[in-house]
Parts: structure tokens; sequence; C-alpha cells
């Protein structure tokens, strides 16, 4: 019981975490610092996406 209670909760910590890293990265993208960064280093497009 105490096993199936402690998955449940660490799912849904890992869900709430994965959503605000993923908004994280997107507001990230949508920062002028990144947008100078990719103007200045076009290369950086090149690496593959996490």
């Amino acid at each position: 019981m105490s096993n199936i209670n402690k998955d449940s909760i660490s799912s849904k910590y890992i869900d709430q975490f994965t959503k605000l890293y993923k908004r994280g990265i997107l507001e990230l993208i949508r920062s002028p610092f990144f947008k100078v960064l990719f103007e200045r280093k076009p290369q950086v497009l090149s690496f593959p996406a996490i």
C-alpha cells in the first residue's frame, strides 16, 4: 500500500516538474537574451534539441 502511495505522489511531482521545465525552456527561448545568442552564434541551432 505505502509503495503505491509513494509512486503516485512521485509521479505527480515528476509531472509538475516536467511541465515547469518545459515552460521554463519556452520562456528561455522567447527571451531577448536567447535571440541575441542565436543571432551571434547560428551554429548553436545545429545542436540537437533536448
